[in-house]
């Protein structure tokens, strides 16, 4: 007896359905895992962005302290309350005792801050409104307990950004007497 078995063989060409929804699975997995790395860096950036701007504000507020004199003969002895409507005008200030309690809020756009005195300072990049608040405590000594008069002035500056953090910076101001000694 004579079989014919007639082969069809054929060269398979493409791919199963079942190889194209594997592709698809493994795709979809890599997708998603650099699309939360993308979110992640985005957040953190941010958050640094939030971070430089308070810290950035503080610092400018600390400058502004320091350069304050201790005490001025305009300015009653001991800590005194801001002045100016609502305590917001610092351009009146004339010693560290009128930052006491202080505070004021700063509004910030993609092209720059706006300070509470309506000028625009460029170069911020982190949209917000940011707070500013200052304690100032008089001391002895630089260590020392908090006294009603003293040598030494700690400004603590608190800035708090618009999710909530927060960034303090102390601030020590230390009256100098400077003499001069003539040699002759």
């Amino acid at each position: 007896m004579y079989c014919s078995v007639k082969k069809n063989i054929r060269a398979r060409s493409g791919i199963t359905l079942l190889e194209s929804m594997m592709a698809a699975v493994v795709l979809s997995i890599a997708g998603l895992g650099i699309c939360t790395a993308l979110s992640a860096a985005a957040s953190t950036s941010g958050d640094a962005d939030e971070a430089w701007v308070c810290a950035s504000l503080a610092h400018q507020l600390a400058e502004e302290v320091s350069s304050m004199p201790l005490e001025d003969p305009a300015c009653p002895p001991g800590l005194t309350p801001p002045l100016g409507a609502g305590g917001k005008q610092r351009q009146n200030f004339t010693c560290i005792a009128n930052y006491h309690n202080f505070d004021d809020t700063v509004s910030s756009t993609a092209t720059g801050l706006t300070t509470g005195a309506g000028t625009t300072v460029h170069g911020y990049k982190s949209a917000g409104i940011y707070t500013r608040k200052i304690a100032v405590e008089y001391r002895a000594t630089p260590t020392g307990a908090a006294a009603a008069t003293g040598n030494y002035a700690v400004a603590t500056i608190v800035v708090t950004g618009t999710t909530g953090r927060s960034v303090t910076l102390y601030v020590t101001v230390a009256r100098l007497t400077l003499t001069t000694n003539k040699v002759g």
